[in-house]
């Protein structure tokens, strides 16, 4: 396996032939842990950017800018939803882990697939969270076209998580806990059982 860039996604991290060792199995886990944690970094990198440069923006417009303490409290809140995720994400990876080890301690060789698989799932969940979040931010009428245009399975998905965070119902990307979409916070990560 070649070693993965600070750059890579998880899914580029180079997983070549069968894992039948314990060993390769740690290395792999190794990779993606690297991969994970510069695109931890690169998040709350994006995030401070983002109240900088809003708070920048407001100062420029003569608009009222957040005093030290509130500006501390919503880093605070961030840092705090941030750090929620990452122990969800953490539990679920442990738990993929785990499954991934005993398979090989049972003697079946994993590959490449077998380990990426739930990132590509994941994926699939992120891009739903981040197009959830694209459609409350529009006016109804846009929003109301756009959804028109969706396949019928994905319109129902969306507009029954549109509901939820009108009504501050459930959890996640589309309901009361990211009640404040512009607060900077991006959707839950969405956690790869392998890493």
């Amino acid at each position: 396996m070649p070693p993965a860039t600070d750059t890579a996604s998880p899914e580029q991290v180079a997983i070549e032939g069968p894992i039948d060792t314990p060993e390769e199995l740690s290395e792999a886990f190794r990779r993606i842990d690297e991969v994970r944690s510069g695109r931890r970094a690169e998040r709350r990198g994006l995030a401070e950017q983002r109240i900088t440069s809003e708070i920048e923006r407001r100062r420029a417009a003569g608009l009222p800018v957040p005093t030290p303490e509130e500006e501390a409290a919503l880093r605070e809140r961030i840092a705090a939803g941030q750090a929620r995720r990452d122990a969800i994400a953490a539990e679920r990876i442990a738990r993929r882990r785990g499954e991934l080890a005993g398979r090989l301690e049972s003697g079946e060789a994993l590959t490449r697939e077998d380990i990426m698989r739930p990132l590509r799932e994941d994926a699939r969940a992120l891009a739903h969270a981040r197009q959830l979040r694209q459609l409350r931010h529009m006016p109804p009428e846009e929003r109301r076209a756009a959804l028109r245009q969706m396949p019928p399975e994905e319109r129902r998905a969306l507009i029954e998580a549109l509901r939820q965070w009108r009504t501050g119902v459930g959890t996640g990307a589309g309901a009361g806990e990211n009640a404040e979409p512009d607060a900077v916070a991006e959707p839950p990560s969405a956690p790869s059982p392998a890493g």
